[in-house]
């Protein structure tokens, strides 16, 4: 009986953790935040180790050999959160969160300028 509590327990504070200090909510969808992910990951130069898109994780490693993992969970259609985490306890989380947050935060950013760019351009076909 206690291993149901503490399963039950589990999965109901699952979402919560996803909401913690070491996470950040994007307001766009799982799919379209985990390519954001990808994308930043590999413009910092770091190595993907292991990714899985189906439960949205990815496993990177840094040039100093230290592992972070990514997970990224689906708030509703449109919201998703990203928490990252580290592997060891002896490597730094708080520099590679920035690095990471604020590169998926640019790449969010000029996606959306990208868009706005296109949407005032007028093309003319020429038969």
């Amino acid at each position: 009986m206690r291993k149901i509590i503490s399963i039950f327990v589990m999965l109901i504070m699952l979402p919560v953790c996803a909401r913690c200090a070491d996470s950040k909510t994007y307001e766009t969808n799982a799919n379209d935040t985990f390519i954001t992910a990808l994308s930043a990951i590999s413009k910092l130069n770091f190595d993907i180790v292991e990714m899985q898109a189906n439960s949205g994780y990815i496993l990177f490693q840094t040039k100093s050999g230290n592992s972070y993992l990514i997970m990224i969970s689906e708030n509703d259609e449109n919201s998703s959160s990203v928490k990252i985490s580290k592997l060891k306890n002896s490597s730094p989380l708080s520099e590679i969160q920035s690095l990471v947050f604020g590169k998926m935060d640019e790449e969010i950013n000029n996606a959306s300028t990208r868009v706005d760019k296109w949407a005032n351009t007028h093309f003319v076909l020429l038969i």
